[in-house]
């Protein structure tokens, strides 16, 4: 899934993870990828710590996990992930693309050569109109 938001939001991240019958203690960690660095683990805690919300399926034998995000901002951004260790499996849910809408993302590069580029333009423009400037002066006292 997707989610698009603002610099200064809070989210809420959900993954689902079918976890069967296993009443082990479950560890959920989250992990995050994103364009600026490789995935990198974010979170992570043991049953007690985080909370296991169960599905509002009847039988799915399913927990929720959250991940709640206040304050974003641009290091925010990115597709997050949870894996969850029980019963010696690894169970992954789906990914969430964090979008954070407002900001200058990936192309940022490109903004600042088109930056650079209309800065060159405006001081040839400058360097044109100086001398035009000084060949009217030079014009007016020349007899």
């Amino acid at each position: 899934s997707s989610e698009n938001i603002h610099t200064g939001d809070s989210v809420t991240l959900n993954c689902t993870v079918h976890t069967g019958s296993c009443d082990e203690e479950h560890r959920v960690y989250w992990f995050r990828d994103s364009e600026d660095s490789h995935p990198g683990l974010i979170l992570h805690c043991q049953k007690k710590g985080c909370k296991c919300v169960k599905s509002p399926i009847p039988d799915s034998q399913s927990c929720v996990y959250k991940l709640s995000i206040k304050n974003l901002n641009r290091t925010h951004a990115g597709i997050y992930y949870c894996a969850v260790v029980s019963c010696g499996h690894i169970l992954f849910g789906n990914g969430t693309k964090l979008d954070l809408t407002g900001l200058l993302s990936g192309n940022t590069g490109e903004i600042k050569q088109l930056l650079q580029l209309i800065l060159l333009m405006l001081n040839v423009l400058l360097l044109y109109i100086l001398k035009f400037v000084l060949f009217l002066i030079k014009q007016y006292f020349t007899p």
